[in-house]
């Protein structure tokens, strides 16, 4: 965990350096669709961590725990990018801020939720470029307290370094310890609820019409009790990308702690996963120009996803695993891709491939299709509704199949 020193005394604004990640317990019911709040307040120096190989298990007084995948090589403090990265700590105080460093990205910069004491608070913190120490709360009680921010926009919008918190003339406490299961959620613009805020379909992507919370990710999750990671990625594919000139596919990514740092690779041992979801490929059967015909390779297909479960296993060897196609892919359009079909087919034959090896824990799920006057959100991605009616299909037979 990041071990950072007890604020007592501090000036306002004073801001302690962090030290090494450990999970510990998200918060409960999701905020609904806010406006943004909190510029930064004038920055302070962050002394390097005191302590940078502590084990994760062994919070220190004074820790402030992180949760996801984050990039821990800057001793300043660790930097995350993918959505559903969860910075969480718990003091005795009356107020509490937190100093971030924010690279921004396309339609950024980022956007995260807060929730005091287990209830999310209705306006979001939408951060700035740089480095700035963002209020979190003032004037609570002056007793125990929970703070947690959960990073609600998706890669691309850009990474944020967490550089220490403050809590003024109270004192930081250990963690809260972490679930006691955690699901991870592979997949694209549709795991991460692209565009969901937005007034569709014709909007274009931003951060600010982006909402983690919202997504089938998030409900299946929390019906569960369960930690969640989450690496998505809009527009990537396993052999093409909607946008055929970018050459990173999705592959590559899964193996980074930082989407866009080819150089961050990610040590699958920080967190094992108990379920992971994977619902990848509608990118490669996108077609990005009207006039241009050309849907992946169905063996080519088929081999990616082979070897992104293989790699997958690897990941988390007694994980369950399951296998989605998108519930917006169709056989109409792009027209004479049978997108849908073909698709599944290469799923569900990938799947078997595993089984029949002896991975019995791996699993296709059948999503039906959803209708296009459903693809509300932003460039025609998923409303609000179609998100529920995921995670109402997921849960029970993830339930039926896991025994959780």
């Amino acid at each position: 965990m990041w071990a950072v020193a007890a604020c007592s005394g501090a000036e306002p604004g004073e801001v302690q350096g962090p030290e090494a990640p450990v999970p510990v317990e998200p918060g409960a019911t999701p905020p609904a669709p806010s406006a943004s709040v909190s510029a930064p307040t004038k920055d302070a120096s962050a002394p390097p961590p005191a302590d940078a190989g502590a084990d994760r298990d062994a919070a220190p007084a004074g820790a402030v725990g992180t949760f996801g995948r984050w990039d821990t090589r800057d001793a300043k403090g660790p930097r995350a990018g993918w959505p559903g990265s969860s910075i969480r700590f718990r003091f005795r105080g009356t107020k509490a801020a937190v100093t971030l460093d924010e690279t921004p990205g396309t339609g950024g910069p980022s956007e995260w939720d807060v929730a005091i004491d287990g209830v999310w608070r209705a306006q979001k913190l939408a951060l700035q470029a740089g480095r700035g120490t963002y209020p979190l709360a003032d004037g609570l009680p002056a007793k125990e307290h929970t703070i947690e921010l959960f990073r609600r926009t998706e890669a691309l919008s850009g990474s944020t370094q967490l550089l220490g918190v403050t809590v003024g003339e109270g004192a930081l406490l250990p963690p809260p310890a972490p679930r006691a299961r955690t699901f991870e959620f592979l997949g694209d613009s549709l795991t991460n609820a692209y565009g969901i805020e937005g007034t569709g379909p014709r909007c274009s992507y931003t951060a600010s019409t982006q909402n983690l919370h919202m997504s089938f990710a998030s409900r299946v999750a929390e019906a569960f009790g369960a930690e969640l990671s989450v690496v998505a990625y809009q527009g990537k594919g396993l052999t093409k990308n909607y946008v055929r000139a970018s050459s990173t596919l999705f592959p590559e990514l899964y193996a980074r702690a930082l989407p866009d740092d080819p150089t961050s690779l990610w040590d699958a041992r920080k967190l094992v996963p108990d379920a992971v979801f994977v619902m990848i490929g509608a990118n490669d059967f996108l077609q990005e120009k009207a006039q241009v015909f050309d849907p992946p390779s169905l063996p080519a297909f088929r081999a990616a996803y082979v070897s992104l479960l293989a790699k997958v296993r690897q990941n988390a060897p007694q994980a369950y695993v399951f296998a989605m196609v998108g519930p917006t892919q169709t056989d109409m359009a792009p027209a004479r891709y049978n997108a849908r079909t073909d698709q599944t087919a290469a799923v569900m034959q990938a799947v078997a491939s595993r089984t029949s090896a002896g991975d019995a824990r791996v699993h296709y799920i059948d999503l039906p299709a959803e209708p296009q006057s459903e693809l509300t959100a932003c460039d025609y991605h998923p409303s609000v509704g179609v998100h529920e009616r995921i995670a109402q299909m997921l849960v029970p037979q993830v339930r039926s199949i896991t025994g959780f």
